[in-house]
């Protein structure tokens, strides 16, 4: 899977605890179907970007060889759309926005917004380098008209 950074939700089944690979202090739990990025790392360490228990987006560096994780803990979101369709000829994993979200370009600047209810479409399931939170999305559907706009601009 190369590494970059990730968007996964855990379909183990199960909770994954998280403990700092420095410190050995519990840093959290990924609940069974919660999402969370997986970023790259060096060596046996990998670094999980989550919301903790008190909403805040916090990073910590796991040790995957001591504290293993089970299978189907990273899955990619793109094996879990809401759907997919075909959007100007290639094919895009439709997600439903659960509440009103900013969108961004490739440079930070802001795009627009997406609705509630609404839909995005991805052709991945990377995130950002500099904000691990911020999901790459290539089109919103608009509200108003019901068809597929894309983001773009600053390229």
């Amino acid at each position: 899977m190369g590494f970059c950074n990730w968007f996964c939700i855990n379909k183990s089944g199960s909770p994954y605890r998280l403990y700092d690979a420095d410190t050995n202090a519990y840093k959290g739990t990924i609940y069974n179907r919660e999402a969370f990025v997986l970023t790259g790392g060096e060596g046996e360490r990998e670094g999980i970007f989550f919301l903790n228990s008190s909403g805040k987006t916090e990073i910590v560096t796991i040790q995957n060889a001591r504290y293993p994780y089970g299978d189907g803990f990273v899955s990619l979101c793109t094996e879990y759309p809401y759907s997919t369709e075909i959007i100007d000829g290639y094919r895009y994993y439709i997600f439903k926005m659960k509440q009103r979200m900013p969108i961004y370009t490739s440079t930070g600047r802001l795009w627009g917004y997406v609705a509630q209810n609404m839909y995005v479409a991805t052709d991945c399931a990377t995130v950002g380098e500099n904000h691990k939170d911020w999901k790459l999305i290539q089109y919103v559907k608009q509200s108003s008209t019901n068809k597929w706009i894309p983001v773009s601009g600053d390229r």
